[in-house]
């Protein structure tokens, strides 16, 4: 299929459809209103929280400009909250922007070093809604889909962004950006989106790199399991990533539900712990005792860094 291709105040925008959509969805339909919406005014589109790398419902925004400076309807923060634990950083950002439309975004990051960050966006409500992942990257370099993962090759580094949500759609486009004050340029930005009924998460890992021959990360999604009952999880109740590198074998399990909090042990590839989100780095445990084994098996496992309880 061609490139879909619309007038913007400033010029033509060309959206590159991922490999194997063969018609405008929902999304792409939302996304062009949005932008015919802000037709005539950059400095809207600025201050919009689609020029920003952050989640989105239905492409809608949730503040409004009433000026060239002003703004109301700034959504509220909830439920931040951050920690760092050995090599592993946990950040979680909340905003109440979504609440007229029964929805409730977010975000939660766990980076392993400064190079690995796993990228997770959980929208809370009922009703079905096109939930949308932003990347805008450095105009510097250059930017390209395969499959269910984009690369962005920089002049000095480069970053691959595995997206690990199941029937998600991936549109590559430039929009206008702003580095410096008075200085407008274009920039490549991807857009991640899934439509569906709430609850939903969308999950994507970034790993960088300092140069295309640079080992790559070997990054999947794994089953999260409640041992105790041998029942298998499902996306909704919580996810797990498996990340391979070199000798680095790390695990990285998020809970969408209370399961696996206080009550229960659940974990992925035998590791098991509790908390909310739990972290592995198998080689840095080698020799380790299982510190949060399955009750009445001792052994089984080593320990889980909780991130988040």
């Amino acid at each position: 299929m061609g490139p879909l291709i619309y007038l913007n105040s400033t010029r033509l925008k060309t959206i590159q459809l991922a490999s194997g959509c063969s018609s405008p969805s929902t999304a792409r339909t939302m996304r062009l209103s949005w932008l015919l919406r802000c037709v005539g005014s950059l400095r809207r589109h600025f201050k919009s929280a689609c020029a920003h790398n952050v989640p989105v419902v239905d492409w809608q925004e949730y503040t409004q400009c009433t000026g060239s400076w002003g703004v109301k309807g700034t959504a509220c923060a909830a439920g931040q909250q951050w920690c760092r634990k050995g090599e592993f950083t946990f950040l979680q950002g909340t905003h109440l922007g979504y609440l007229g439309a029964g929805v409730l975004v977010n975000r939660r990051i766990i980076s392993i070093g400064t190079r690995i960050h796993v990228v997770v966006d959980g929208f809370y409500g009922q009703g079905s809604h096109v939930c949308s992942q932003i990347f805008h990257l450095n105009p510097a370099g250059t930017t390209e889909i395969k499959g269910n993962t984009f690369f962005y090759h920089g002049t000095a580094a480069e970053a691959g962004f595995t997206v690990l949500t199941p029937g998600a759609a991936l549109e590559l486009e430039e929009t206008p950006v702003s580095f410096h004050y008075n200085q407008l340029e274009q920039g490549p930005c991807v857009s991640v989106s899934r439509e569906g009924s709430l609850f939903t998460s969308m999950v994507t890992v970034i790993a960088g790199y300092g140069g295309k021959d640079e080992e790559r990360c070997s990054i999947r999604r794994v089953p999260v399991i409640a041992p105790v009952t041998g029942r298998q999880l499902e996306d909704q109740e919580a996810e797990a990533v498996r990340i391979l590198e070199g000798g680095h074998s790390w695990l990285v399990v998020i809970n969408h539900r209370e399961t696996g909090t206080d009550s229960e042990y659940i974990g992925a590839d035998g590791c098991y712990g509790l908390g909310r989100v739990m972290a592995l780095d198998e080689a840095a445990c080698k020799g380790q005792d299982g510190g949060m084994d399955i009750p009445g098996k001792t052994g089984t496992g080593p320990r889980m860094t909780v991130l988040q309880w």
